[in-house]
């Protein structure tokens, strides 16, 4: 059993962010590691042989990757799509694959299938299935169910009446994303030009801001990780080499009470003066001591 996960590659070889609501051509002159899919990856990995494949930061053309694919030859491709990027993912890319492997199920990954899971297999032929819950929870009885999908909770199907899989309240349960098949020199924020990653700080945001979709992806709920797993989290990627960070999540500063707590493990535990970090917030959530208390658990910029 074989399973790819990919970010597929551009028609015009343009380089797309795919993380959760952010799915725009360039964030901040960067591509963004393929956090879902590394993800993913952990999830499987036990019963799987699994390739994550980053095509547009590796510098793949068009027929490295499919000939890429066609050597892997595997089962289940999963593609992380966006909204913007649909037609070049579902009715070219994959397409292509499935002309290559006429056997192959293909499924996505994403914010656009999994508020129009219906809409999505309507107008794309070439999708066995999407995801309609969070993936993570999901993806295991995908892989052992392949030759039959259709009990499998968590995903939508042609024809038959979803259901949703209810979000992990415990998402250290889902592990560190599995870097192994990502080079990181392939992603590099511009302001300070060296390797960077993302780590998942928490999922879920309480607010319902009209131009954000994000409570579609991660719910409504506030999920917070366990500090100690962050913090061991980092030292993991401490190991690969990475010293800057962007800590995903919607609102950093939802419950400040945590975020002060990891920021003083960042403190107890030596990394404040090893690694650099960004993350989001709201204005009206931030005032000048929360700043300084950040500042000071950064080794030079926030």
């Amino acid at each position: 059993m074989k399973t790819l996960l990919i970010n597929p590659p551009s028609q015009k070889d343009e380089i797309w962010v795919r993380e959760g609501r952010c799915q725009q051509f360039d964030i901040w002159g960067a591509p963004f590691p393929p956090l879902t899919l590394a993800y993913l990856k952990t999830q499987i990995r036990d019963i799987s042989e699994t390739l994550v494949l980053d095509p547009g930061p590796a510098k793949m053309n068009q027929e490295e990757v499919f000939e890429k694919i066609k050597d892997f030859s595997p089962d289940l491709m999963i593609m992380s799509v966006t909204t913007p990027t649909f037609e070049n993912d579902c009715n070219w890319f994959a397409k292509k694959v499935k002309e290559i492997l006429p056997q192959i199920k293909i499924g996505a990954v994403g914010i656009h299938v999994m508020a129009l899971p219906k809409e999505s297999l309507k107008n794309a032929q070439s999708l066995n299935f999407v995801f309609i819950s969070e993936a993570e929870a999901v993806i295991k009885n995908v892989v052992k169910s392949l030759d039959d999908l259709s009990n499998v909770t968590g995903i939508g199907l042609r024809g038959k009446e979803s259901i949703q899989v209810p979000f992990s309240e415990n998402i250290d349960d889902y592990g560190f994303p599995d870097w192994s098949d990502i080079d990181f020199k392939n992603y590099h924020l511009p302001i300070k030009d060296r390797p960077f990653s993302l780590i998942s700080f928490s999922r879920g945001c309480p607010y319902s801001c009209n131009f954000c979709a994000a409570q579609t992806y991660y719910g409504r709920k506030l999920r917070k990780r366990s500090v100690k797993s962050i913090i061991n989290e980092i030292n993991y990627n401490l190991e690969l080499g990475v010293k800057d960070f962007l800590f995903w999540t919607e609102l950093i500063s939802a419950d400040r009470y945590y975020l002060e707590e990891f920021l003083d493990a960042l403190k107890s535990e030596g990394l404040d003066q090893k690694i650099d970090w960004v993350c989001n917030s709201r204005v009206d959530q931030l005032d000048l001591e929360l700043f300084k208390k950040m500042k000071e658990k950064t080794k030079e910029k926030m």
